[in-house]
């Protein structure tokens, strides 16, 4: 399951904080870990997400056709930034409870922000061999260290913990497999102001094209 990690309130700035929602939500992952599914969850839910990969999809998905033929990597959309960061992000950070997914490692000017403005980030975590064939499969390239994956993950666990940053770590799967739960404990936590019902209509567990139990390990 989602593990909330608690934050005590010090002040009663941080009631007001969480009460008006005066804080921005971010996605973290590692590519092919569900963070777009993630991103669109929580838009679904009523947080501004900035992203520009969905402005034309018909040309996005265009572009997929003629490169991957009927492989689509994410068909439902991507949800990222692809154009214009530094303008995007400044939207972000000047639009109280918006947000955007950003790809691990959290470092360099993004931290800063996510660590020193109120801010909720949930990291998606996947299984590793999975996330490495999805990788494989999608940047149609050789193998994927997955060493490089564990410590990855691993690192940023650590540095949400060491850095005081308020997080939940949501598993790929428990999204797929226990929806209504899972996406209740997201809302709950990022003091969504929609339902759940568009957010968990919106996932489909069909999607996922890489399971465990069905891959060669180390291919």
């Amino acid at each position: 399951m989602g593990k909330i990690v608690e934050v005590k309130f010090t002040t009663i700035d941080d009631e007001i904080i969480e009460r008006d929602r005066l804080f921005n939500v971010y996605v973290l992952s590692l590519p092919r870990s569900g963070s777009s599914m993630m991103t669109h969850i929580l838009e679904l839910l009523g947080v501004s997400m900035v992203h520009t990969s969905e402005n034309d999809k018909e040309k996005t998905d265009e572009r997929f056709k003629n490169k991957y033929g009927e492989y689509h990597a994410n068909p439902t959309g991507f949800y990222e930034i692809t154009e214009n960061h530094f303008e995007n992000w400044l939207n972000v950070l000047s639009t109280p409870y918006a947000g955007c997914k950003i790809i691990l490692p959290l470092r360099d000017f993004r931290l800063e922000i996510v660590k020193n403005y109120p801010s909720k980030v949930i990291m998606m975590v996947r299984d590793v061999e999975e996330i490495r064939q999805s990788q494989m499969a999608y940047y149609r390239k050789g193998d994927v260290d997955i060493a490089y994956l564990r410590t990855a993950l691993a690192a940023e666990k650590l540095k949400l913990e060491k850095q005081g940053i308020d997080h939940m770590i949501v598993d790929y799967h428990d999204v797929l497999d226990n929806k209504v739960e899972v996406i209740s404990r997201v809302a709950e936590f990022i003091k969504a102001p929609n339902s759940i019902d568009e957010a968990v209509a919106f996932v489909n567990s069909e999607q996922n094209r890489y399971k465990k139990e069905e891959l060669v390990s180390g291919i």
